[in-house]
């Protein structure tokens, strides 16, 4: 329901504010999911295992849930430190540089994360109908009053935001009353063994988090630097358009991915990868073949009649590269099995190594339309060889050889173009 009202919230900010304006609101939530990504150090992925499979011990899972919270806690001063820093000095992030997005920006990553973790922390514990239905309200709430914001009021990316930020401090309040219960003052020693071990294995998290956000931080920087702002806005919202069909599998990965993972290795968790990654390739493959044909029919139910020649075409290829995200992040539990997270960090960073060095001269040379189809190019690339380098630490059973159709398919968006 959540993935349900920001999917039919997307068309209507489309049509109610300026490209310039939506490429504002799109470039804060990238700088959002950038700071996000390093709060909570890993703790978020690497209690994971331990909240999954000691959702019955109450103590453990009051230390677990209090430190994750001190840690974001500890870690929205130092972004406010951070904040204050960027604002003194005039750095831009993408386009976001004025003092009041620094504000709105704090607040939003604080309550949004915030409900994040509380949200992830009732899910792995067996709670998930209630987190759900949480989360759904948070959702709906936050797209209502953004649209009555903008409806009401001047129609810009500030009154959008506002209006998500006041939904979701309706959600901290739902939420807080929920986990309460498992915030405690006091650490217990019998825990605290455990606490470092779980430290040590959630510290690649971090990074690695921050470099697949990273990664679209940074291409958001290298689009807008070379594109007007107009331009970018069309840019941003092709781009969101893109991802709309990944509510589907985000929603689905977020319920199956326990499953996969307390069941790795068994022989029925390995027919079920088998046949949901398969599922989600042929699933994939329908959706590419719809966004090139149709591309024009699909743009103009969000009134988007007149794109730039630079980005015609393109909606497909955006749409693959969002997509072997959800893939690799869905079937690459062979490293956490394994204890090897290291060797993720290694080839996310490589990934975004090549976007640093090559990202600017693409698309000084190739225009946008290149850059994507590098972009792209990328994230296939780095996702099937995480991928593969998984099964060989862990085998989940799933078809991996399949991956190489993604290749074709950005081929032939090319030759389509």
């Amino acid at each position: 329901m959540s993935k349900l009202a920001a999917l039919f919230f997307l068309p209507f900010i489309i049509t109610k504010i300026p490209p310039e304006q939506f490429g504002i609101y799109d470039s804060f939530l990238v700088v959002f999911t950038v700071f996000s990504s390093v709060l909570s150090l890993g703790l978020d992925s690497g209690t994971a295992n331990y909240l999954a499979n000691h959702s019955k011990n109450a103590g453990l899972l009051k230390t677990f849930y209090s430190f994750t919270i001190y840690v974001f806690i500890a870690n929205m001063l130092l972004l406010s430190l951070v904040l204050v820093l960027l604002f003194k000095y005039e750095v831009s992030l993408i386009k976001i540089s004025s003092q009041k997005f620094y504000l709105l920006l704090w607040i939003f990553v604080f309550f949004q994360y915030f409900n994040y973790l509380t949200f992830n922390f009732l899910r792995w514990t067996g709670r998930a109908n209630v987190s759900a239905v949480i989360n759904s309200v948070i959702s709906l709430l936050s797209y209502i009053f953004g649209a009555l914001f903008i409806s009401i009021y001047q129609e810009n990316a500030f009154n959008l935001i506002l209006g998500l930020i006041l939904g979701n401090v309706l959600g901290f309040l739902i939420y807080s009353f929920f986990a309460f219960q498992y915030l405690t003052l006091r650490i217990s020693k019998r825990y605290v063994p455990l606490l470092r071990k779980v430290i040590v294995q959630s510290l690649p998290f971090g990074p690695m988090s921050l470099t697949k956000t990273g990664s679209i931080a940074i291409e958001r920087t290298i689009v807008s630097n070379f594109l007007s702002s107009e331009l970018y806005g069309y840019y941003s919202i092709l781009s969101r358009i893109g991802r709309m069909p990944l509510f589907l599998y985000n929603s689905f990965g977020s319920a199956v991915h326990p499953y996969l993972f307390k069941g790795f290795g068994s022989i029925e968790t390995r027919e079920l990868s088998k046949r949901i990654y398969n599922g989600l390739i042929i699933s994939a493959v329908f959706i590419f073949a719809l966004m090139c044909i149709y591309e024009a029919e699909i743009l103009s139910i969000f009134r988007v009649s007149e794109l730039p020649n630079e980005l015609r075409g393109l909606l497909s290829v955006l749409f693959i590269g969002q997509f072997v995200l959800v893939l690799r992040s869905l079937f690459s539990n062979g490293f956490l099995i394994s204890g090897r997270t290291i060797y993720q960090l290694l080839l996310l960073f490589v990934g975004l190594l090549g976007l640093l060095i090559f990202g600017d001269l693409i698309i000084s040379k190739f225009n946008v339309s290149g850059f994507i189809i590098f972009f792209t190019y990328l994230g296939v690339f780095i996702s099937a060889i995480s991928i593969y380098w998984s099964e060989y630490l862990g085998k989940s059973g799933i078809n991996k050889h399949i991956l190489t159709l993604m290749f074709v398919l950005i081929i032939l968006a090319h030759c389509l173009r």
